[in-house]
């Protein structure tokens, strides 16, 4: 199964939020960390003046550069608006107005102080995104509020739509005291403007805006009479100095000036803008652009720094069909895009779980009775003076951890639609063990506030086998698995990878590599064992190169760990010195090659690594042709981390006899000749015997490969010490290679391996029988532990396991 499901935990590792199913379109169901990417992303899309905001009578200032950004965000916890203020959270309720430009937005890190507040109480999250309003003018963004400048008359009719206001308010830049006006500043980028014939300066006189003819300096005016008609008005309807007795805005005055020529613009820089009453457009006086196309917010601040003299135009922002009244393009804009929080580090795909053909699949019976085992408290309690933690526990990602699912959850999760899946999300409540195991002793108030909450959610392309997983977890009726658990790949080398990922889910969990060659059975046999020692998967090498596959298959178990190395079995005769190579420049990963100058040597080394610091019990000696019935041994070698010693077919050699003899020393009783006499002679067996500290000589042996499988599994496995489970591989010798890759496995599970092609023969059949546990009187453990490895295996094989094992 590969990487299908872990257990229940696979959803303790973050806290999660639920989501709920919502119609709208822009509705986007993500993870926690797209979520805040996508929030990232969007901020920085941004207005092309730093000081801008989108939002009216609001400027950015220092620490809240985020408000430039064209978009805002709001969070909504268990449907109610959550704001931060100075750190700390505030509920602003269901009706709170964040559409209006009151509301300024939330900050990215605001988002994640509301999400980790969430993560806490389980509770769901709904981050709404809003487009303040902007438009994209080249290579610049404006704020498309500014549309609701108003478009300029030139009449004095209406002062809020005068040429007048324009340039007061607009052209003219404010000095405030706080809210209050304390006098103007003119801008320096603007040299004069020309009106109906005449030219005229911006000046400031008794801290007023006017316009005073050109080339007459205002300030050196002595006549009374004459200033008093310059101040006579207020800063809003700006007045000039009279030319023949008219005022230059009297409206009445202009009704036969050509319109194209009504108001210029004269700019520092030598450029001049033209104003027409019939343009479609007004000018954006916050956004000025310099010659070389860099953007300035003039209404705020005068252009400075030597920019005056290279002001050469104004953002340009589009009237609403030509009409003279004001507008507001984006007043109360709705959200574009709104998130839904969804934090689970797994999600289950209930055709990983169940499915209507095959029924439970070995991992997804675990995951339905695990449910079911957790309903229950998390408790705390003080038992001899120190704190002991109750509850359902399991093992995820190298963690213990402690899991409460109450049934009432369960109950009220109920199946939605998300697109074309059927959905529905569990709460949990979960306490990781390690993160407690100093509080041990002390206190169990300290322990209760490490609980989390998480949230587990299961999805199905099938509404039916949806529905029937969560049925059966709400009955809380332990199911049994039927599903075959197929360990295979197209090829030997892709079917050792696939042993290897259901080994080792977690990604750098391996402890090291054992790398055998393609053809080499006796090598790789021997070396089960010690593969089971140092927690590593047997992978498969070409003779001169490894497949990329593979390769990429090290470098996932390698993970960035430089100390772990590849163990090479075998000499360069079945694995050239390429490899080794190979492994450095595609990996610089080390290695260390295990051989001797023939396979027997090479098992003795082998053997060596195995009891390393160890003491031996049992071993297991082959002959040098009986891949078939060694092959049967191999499980159980490594079940016990015994080693397997390959020797002489017709009697065993000085070497062999020198190292067994030196191992019976530590404490080696018994060995086991695997084979019958066509693989191993009766003199090997009578030379075994000859070692006098060995107390038990036994050969397990039958008429055939399968016959000696048999034996081998009732001798390991027997009635008082049945398995959990079984792995099932091919019998004939060119497949043998699979049942190699599976030995480490096996033995780190404890269950044997049956070796099949065609068919069980009656030994085997009653070997399992007797020797692997029945479902069927045996509920408790839910699921059944049996896997099949590699293609190929008649489903005669299969059916009659899952016969036997009442399944």
């Amino acid at each position: 199964m590969k990487k299908q499901l872990a257990v229940l935990m696979a959803a303790a590792t973050a806290v999660t939020t639920v989501a709920p199913v919502v119609a709208n379109a822009a509705t986007i169901n993500t993870s926690r960390a797209d979520a805040l990417a996508k929030v990232q992303e969007a901020l920085k899309v941004r207005y092309t003046d730093p000081a801008v905001t989108g939002l009216k009578n609001v400027l950015v200032t220092n620490g809240n550069e985020y408000l430039n950004s064209v978009y805002k965000f709001a969070v909504k916890v268990n449907d109610e608006y959550k704001v931060v203020k100075d750190g700390k959270i505030e509920n602003k309720g269901k009706d709170f107005d964040v559409k209006s430009d009151s509301f300024k937005g939330l900050s990215l890190s605001d988002i994640e102080t509301i999400l980790n507040d969430a993560e806490l109480n389980g509770y769901e999250v709904t981050i709404e995104k809003f487009d303040k309003g902007h438009k994209v003018d080249g290579n610049n963004i404006f704020a498309n509020e500014y549309a609701s400048f108003q478009r300029y008359t030139f009449t004095d009719a209406d002062d809020q739509q005068s040429i007048a206001h324009m340039l007061t308010k607009a052209l003219y830049i404010e000095n405030k005291v706080g809210n209050d006006v304390v006098g103007y500043t003119a801008p320096d980028y603007l040299s004069s403007l020309s009106y109906a014939g005449n030219t005229y300066t911006l000046q400031i006189i008794d801290k007023k805006p006017v316009l005073v003819l050109s080339g007459v300096d205002a300030s050196k005016i002595t006549d009374k009479d004459t200033l008093e008609k310059i101040l006579a008005t207020s800063p809003e309807a700006v007045v000039g100095l009279t030319k023949n007795g008219k005022r230059p805005f009297d409206s009445e005055k202009v009704s036969g000036i050509e319109l194209s020529k009504v108001l210029k613009l004269n700019l520092a820089s030598g450029k001049s803008i033209v104003i027409n009453e019939n343009d479609n457009f007004v000018l954006n006086f916050l956004a000025a652009v310099d010659k070389d196309g860099k953007v300035h917010n003039l209404f705020a601040q005068n252009a400075g720094n030597g920019y005056a003299n290279q002001i050469v135009d104004f953002g340009k922002v589009e009237t609403k069909y030509g009409e003279v009244s004001s507008y507001d393009i984006n007043t109360k804009p709705e959200a574009i895009d709104t998130y839904i929080v969804q934090q689970y580090n797994a999600v289950f795909d209930v055709k990983d779980i169940y499915t209507v053909a095959d029924g439970y699949s070995v991992k997804g019976a675990e995951f339905v009775n695990n449910m079911i085992a957790a309903d229950k408290d998390i408790k705390a309690e003080i038992k001899n003076d120190k704190v002991v933690v109750e509850g359902a526990q399991f093992n995820f990602n190298g963690k213990r951890y402690v899991v409460s699912v109450k049934n009432a959850d369960v109950k009220a999760a109920k199946l939605v639609k998300e697109g074309d899946k059927a959905v529905f999300y569990v709460k949990a409540s979960v306490l990781a063990l390690d993160d407690v195991q100093g509080m041990m002793g002390t206190d169990t108030k300290a322990v209760y506030e490490k609980i989390t909450s998480a949230v587990i959610r299961v999805e199905s392309s099938s509404e039916l086998e949806a529905s029937t997983v969560q049925r059966d977890i709400v009955n809380k009726q332990p199911v049994v698995a039927k599903r075959r658990n197929v360990l295979a790949g197209a090829d030997r080398f892709k079917t050792a990878i696939e042993i290897s990922k259901e080994a080792f889910e977690k990604d750098g969990s391996a402890g090291a590599i054992v790398l055998v060659g393609q053809y080499s059975t006796v090598d790789g046999l021997a070396a089960a064992p010690f593969a089971k020692k140092v927690n590593a998967p047997i992978l498969l090498s070409q003779y001169n190169k490894i497949d990329a596959d593979t390769i990429a298959e090290i470098k996932r178990l390698i993970g960035k760990n430089s100390e772990k190395k590849v163990y090479i079995v075998g000499g360069e005769n079945t694995i050239s010195k390429d490899v080794e190579k190979q492994l450095i420049d595609e990996l610089n990963i080390r290695s260390e090659r295990i051989e001797g100058k023939d396979r027997f040597e090479t098992s003795r080394r082998l053997a060596s690594k195995v009891l390393d610091k160890k003491t031996a019990e049992k071993v297991f000696v082959v002959g040098a042709e009986a891949e078939p019935d060694a092959m049967s041994a191999s499980a159980v070698a490594a079940k016990f981390e015994a080693p397997i010693v390959v020797v002489p077919k017709t009697q065993l050699d000085s070497a062999s006899k020198e190292y067994l003899n030196g191992i019976s020393d530590k404490n080696l009783t018994e060995a086991y000749l695997v084979g019958g006499v066509n693989s191993a002679s009766e003199q090997v067996r009578k030379d075994l015997v000859a070692l006098t500290k060995l107390e038990k000589v036994k050969r397990l042996a039958g008429s055939d490969r399968q016959e000696t499988n048999a034996e081998v599994i009732k001798e390991f496995y027997p009635t008082n010490k049945k398995a959990g489970g079984l792995f099932v591989a091919k019998s004939d010798t060119k497949s043998l290679v699979d049942a190699l890759a599976a030995g480490p496995l096996a033995g780190k599970k404890g269950f044997p391996i049956v070796l099949a092609t065609n068919a069980l023969t009656d030994s085997q059949k009653m070997a399992v029988r007797n020797s692997v546990v029945n479902y069927k009187t045996q509920a408790s453990i839910g699921y059944a532990n049996v896997y099949e490895v590699g293609m190929g295996i008649n489903s005669a094989v299969m059916s009659a396991i899952y016969n036997i094992l009442g399944l």
